[in-house]
């Protein structure tokens, strides 16, 4: 079983400068499934809901009204549409490698203005939209960049 793996091109050419190219260029990925884990988790709090809902007298306790809930959501959807529709530019025009600079910027800012939104609801919406931007580009530069630092026999499978 060790022989066939020993022969495969990814086993002879994979190293680890390229394991960590892999593992540090793909924390977007993570940034995304956390970002969706946190949100899905938050709004079942009661907490979340006393801090950004409103008093609910059939319910008899504090709830996040369908339209917050909906705009709260859907601002993924719309941030990875911008961060889709600016990749072009700033890939071509500054590079992968400054690219990544550009979406690690907007997933900070995002992550600042997501975690210093005491009272108010959307600026935390606004900043799931800046956050989500960031996860847009990093969908277009990441892979473009995987292929570009991965030999030619094993390009495709890093």
């Amino acid at each position: 079983m060790f022989s066939t793996i020993k022969k495969d091109p990814l086993y002879q050419d994979l190293n680890w400068r390229l394991v960590l190219i892999g593992f540090v260029s793909s924390l977007g990925a993570m940034g995304f499934g956390f970002d969706n884990g946190w949100w899905g988790g938050a709004l079942g709090l009661s907490e979340f809901q006393h801090k950004y809902g409103n008093y609910d007298e059939a319910l008899g306790r504090y709830a996040i009204p369908s339209e917050k809930t909906s705009v709260g959501t859907g601002t993924g959807s719309a941030g990875i549409i911008l961060g889709c529709l600016i990749a072009p530019y700033t890939t071509s025009r500054i590079g992968r490698k400054k690219s990544f600079l550009v979406l690690s910027t907007l997933m900070l800012v995002g992550i600042a203005l997501e975690s210093s939104a005491v009272t108010s609801y959307w600026q935390l919406v606004v900043g799931r939209i800046i956050v989500y931007a960031g996860m847009g580009l990093a969908t277009n530069c990441v892979p473009m960049y995987l292929s570009e630092c991965s030999p030619p026999r094993i390009r495709g499978k890093l």
